[in-house]
């Protein structure tokens, strides 16, 4: 993989497959292989993955495929022609309900395919620029975008209306409206990357905000601006985000709030404009 630029990984039990700037190369048995399609080198910039045990959705620069395995090899369906699908990069696909498929758009908002047709799915004050997707412990699409800020809506088998998205946010705190990322930890916060650090939203069993806590450098948080979908969770709840900068871990074990007052020591005591003996 020198001679390309990974964006996207996804991991499975059997194999590992690398999206790059140059098609999807896949690790296998300590073997790199790039793929094949119809024989021919699968040559797409690929900018995000979705994958199950026989077919695997496929986010690109200019729009969304679908590669399907035949046995004896990946065959592509191309959607980029069709007339309800918005032709753009797509920054993440996620499994919703069902057979649902949600498709989320830099510049040309977010979209659900059903099993059978792509529908656009309007979102609140015209937003455009959806940038994450991820679900949360009470059944919720959490809807990060570029300048709306975070949206919500309740995840079931059908399309939601405008007005069933709502625009996250309460009157004593406010989240980031440029949202790069987003993951849950193991206490059900929504970690969110940003473009000054991350977010911490602590959120009640209604899935509405209770806190938010910023961290930054002064916290430990390597970079400022946050990248694209590049965080993690892993095995044992650490979770890992990547910066324009590199890669921060945090260890929830390790994050402990400090409640014990400071001890004042005064040493000296200036009266006027000299020292005073005390």
């Amino acid at each position: 993989l020198d001679s390309v630029s990974v964006s996207t990984i996804s991991k499975t039990d059997k194999n590992v497959w690398f999206g790059t700037d140059n098609g999807v190369f896949i690790l296998e048995d300590n073997e790199m292989i790039r793929m094949m399609v119809d024989k021919q080198p699968f040559t797409e910039q690929i900018l995000c993955i979705l994958r199950n045990d026989s077919s695997a959705w496929i986010g690109t620069a200019g729009g969304v495929s679908l590669l399907s395995n035949k046995g004896t090899g990946w065959e592509l369906t191309e959607y980029y022609s069709q007339p309800n699908i918005n032709e753009g990069s797509v920054s993440a696909l996620l499994k919703g309900k069902g057979q649902h498929i949600w498709i989320a758009f830099l510049n040309k908002g977010l979209m659900n395919w059903d099993g059978e047709e792509f529908r656009n799915v309007e979102l609140p004050n015209g937003i455009e620029a959806v940038t994450c997707l991820n679900v949360g412990p009470n059944g919720f699409l959490w809807i990060g975008t570029d300048g709306g800020g975070l949206l919500k809506t309740r995840l079931t088998n059908k399309i939601p209306e405008t007005k069933d998205i709502s625009i996250v946010n309460n009157d004593q705190v406010e989240v980031s409206s440029n949202i790069h990322q987003m993951v849950f930890d193991n206490n059900g916060d929504l970690w969110i990357g940003t473009s000054f650090g991350i977010q911490r939203v602590q959120l009640s069993s209604n899935s509405d905000i209770v806190t938010v806590k910023n961290y930054n450098s002064e916290h430990g948080f390597y970079g400022t601006e946050t990248s694209l979908n590049a965080c993690c969770k892993d095995s044992v709840g650490n979770l890992y985000f990547g910066s324009i900068t590199g890669l921060t871990r945090y260890a929830q074990k390790n994050d402990r709030s400090n409640f014990k007052e400071p001890r004042i020591v005064i040493t000296d005591v200036d009266l006027g404009e000299g020292n005073t003996e005390w």
